[in-house]
């Protein structure tokens, strides 16, 4: 939105205690997703297969063999996307907000940008949890034809 020299001057307190104090739910993706660091923006992952959490049966008679487990991992490739966002504020702007209203918009500007770059990362999380294929097929419930929530109770 394109303000003029005016318009940063123009301030409805009502409308103004509004703004401020709103905020954007609750983002949800980073549990399902937590962000971990990488030292790089492209590599390879370690992953561990499930050997262990797998049950295995340790018990054995004196003298007797003992079980054996064969533990080993995979590197699988990933790669970073690039994101990028500019706030852009005329300094005029910045200049008139903070003299009348008393708004930083060099902080509103930041802090705009933050919540459009969440509110993008958890759009494609809530995608990716909801796409049937990411899953393998002990993981995914189908629903009934007629949509209807599988409902089940634990003893």
């Amino acid at each position: 939105m394109t303000m003029t020299l005016s318009q940063t001057r123009i301030v409805d307190p009502i409308l103004t205690t509004v703004s401020i104090g709103y905020r954007n739910a609750d983002l949800v993706g980073d549990v399902l997703f937590p962000r971990v660091p990488v030292p790089s923006r492209a590599g390879k992952i370690i992953e561990f297969d499930q050997t262990a959490f797998r049950l295995v049966k340790t018990a054995r008679a004196p003298g007797s063999a003992t079980q054996q487990i064969t533990v080993g991992y995979e590197g699988k490739a990933f790669a970073l996307t690039q994101h990028s966002l500019q706030g852009k504020v005329p300094r005029e702007h910045l200049e008139e907000a903070s003299k009348g209203p008393g708004i930083d918009l060099g902080s509103q500007s930041v802090m705009t940008v933050l919540d459009i770059m969440l509110l993008g990362a958890e759009s494609e999380q809530a995608t990716l949890a909801r796409d049937a294929s990411q899953y393998d097929s002990t993981h995914v419930r189908q629903l009934p034809k007629n949509n209807t929530p599988i409902y089940v109770h634990w003893h």
